[in-house]
């Protein structure tokens, strides 16, 4: 498989858990999968914010192992654009009790506008199982689409849910103020297996996508030694790709990490960002990029 050059952005994040990014005006945001807090990257300096602050001080209460039980587990970030507004759109993996929530930020002053605890329904659609891992998401002509890890044994999965706006509009519309830890039910529509490829004998997983356009996405993916789809294991290498969601097949795919789980991307300019989650409270995330040149040489 072909590698693709890499290039390191020489900055010091303040969290080793760097989960999701995204492009708001041309400058890079990011979110931790182990705290309720934004990171603003500047390309030479990152700042911080606490979006929920009474969480956030009850996780630091907590030692390590205790906070990595009660994390929220964000996975990933997207710009949501509706009602002539703007929103940090964040997602939980719903691998666990406390990983089920939807947080809306209104941008750009970063106030919460609402946190929905959230169910997945109908998920004995087509006869999959009905956990969850979910790495990443995107949405496509105002329907939303989970990016579900699957492990050394399955296929990842791409996850369709109907109505998602619809229930939104609902739940928000009818409230002046913030809408706070209000239950929302998520609607399955599809759920499609997917095969990305092998690595040494393993399957490749995705771990974050980006819509290109309404037949393609740009995705993240990675190999790692584990037999479930919760639980980390050995990390072998991580991807980069281009996936037809309609004829459901890799277009393009490049190896860009050995060693490293890459999380979250973003474009901004000529350049695709993505970061890596080192889950080692020792050592902080690192920031890395890619010209779009070279990923369709």
């Amino acid at each position: 498989m072909k590698s693709l050059p890499i290039y390191k952005v020489y900055i010091i994040f303040p969290t080793p858990s760097l989960s999701g990014l995204v492009n708001y005006d041309q400058k890079l945001w990011g979110v931790s999968d182990e705290n309720y807090k934004l990171y603003e990257i500047n390309l030479d300096s990152v700042k911080e914010y606490c979006f929920d602050q009474n969480l956030q001080v009850h996780l630091e209460s907590m030692e390590y192992k205790q906070k990595k039980k009660v994390k929220p587990d964000f996975e990933s970030i997207s710009l949501f654009k509706r009602w002539n507004k703007e929103y940090f759109f964040l997602l939980g993996s719903f691998s666990g009790e406390l990983r089920n929530k939807l947080y809306f930020l209104d941008m750009p002053s970063l106030i919460l506008s609402a946190v929905f605890e959230a169910q997945i329904m109908s998920t004995t659609v087509l006869n999959k199982p009905t956990n969850f891992n979910i790495e990443g998401h995107f949405f496509k002509e105002q329907q939303l689409y989970l990016l579900n890890r699957g492990n050394e044994h399955s296929s990842s999965s791409l996850i369709s849910l109907s109505d998602f706006e619809n229930k939104l509009n609902f739940q928000m519309n009818k409230n002046s103020s913030a809408v706070i830890s209000k239950k929302i039910e998520l609607s399955i529509n599809t759920i499609t297996d997917v095969f990305i490829g092998e690595f040494e004998g393993y399957q490749i997983h995705w771990t974050e996508a980006l819509l290109k356009n309404q037949k393609e996405i740009y995705f993240l993916a990675t190999v790692e030694k584990t037999t479930n789809s919760f639980d980390d294991g050995q990390v072998l290498a991580s991807f980069v790709g281009l996936f037809d969601i309609e004829n459901l097949n890799v277009l393009r795919m490049y190896k860009i990490l050995d060693g490293e789980k890459a999380e979250g991307m973003a474009i901004l300019g000529d350049r695709m960002y993505f970061c890596i989650d080192t889950d080692n409270p020792h050592r902080f995330s690192e920031l890395f990029y890619f010209e779009m040149d070279d990923f369709y040489k």
